[in-house]
């Protein structure tokens, strides 16, 4: 019994699609850490406050995190695992760069003197 042609072209689309955001994810998660590493480690780095130390740690794992499962991801669709397990990935570096991205962008906006006690403390309180 052969498959459906509309099924096989509906999989190769969502494969080709997974693809490009494990691929993307790779990139992004890559330099935003890759920058944000040499901004708060790097020579003249900025003195950080022990709420942002903690924020900017938990960005940094979601990052990592992220990238491990874009290239997890990528790891499955190359050895054709099942779908569920790719579409779960694909969802687990999508909110993990969400998540860690939008934590980054709050440590760098306090370190900025935007509003440093009000950024802070809005994040602190979720």
């Amino acid at each position: 019994m052969a498959s459906d042609p509309v099924d096989l072209r509906d999989d190769l689309r969502q494969r080709m699609r997974m693809s490009a955001l494990a691929r993307s994810l790779l990139i992004l998660d890559g330099a935003a850490l890759a920058i944000s590493v040499m901004i708060f480690l790097g020579g003249g780095a900025p003195e950080l406050l022990t709420a942002e130390v903690l924020l900017l740690r938990l960005a940094w794992w979601l990052l990592s995190g992220s990238l491990a499962a874009s290239a997890g991801l990528l790891f499955a669709m190359i050895f054709e695992r099942g779908r569920r397990l790719r579409f779960g990935l694909g969802i687990v570096a999508f909110v993990a760069f969400l998540l860690g991205f939008a934590l980054l962008v709050v440590v760098c906006a306090s370190v900025l003197g935007v509003n440093t006690d009000d950024t802070v403390g809005a994040a602190l309180r979720g």
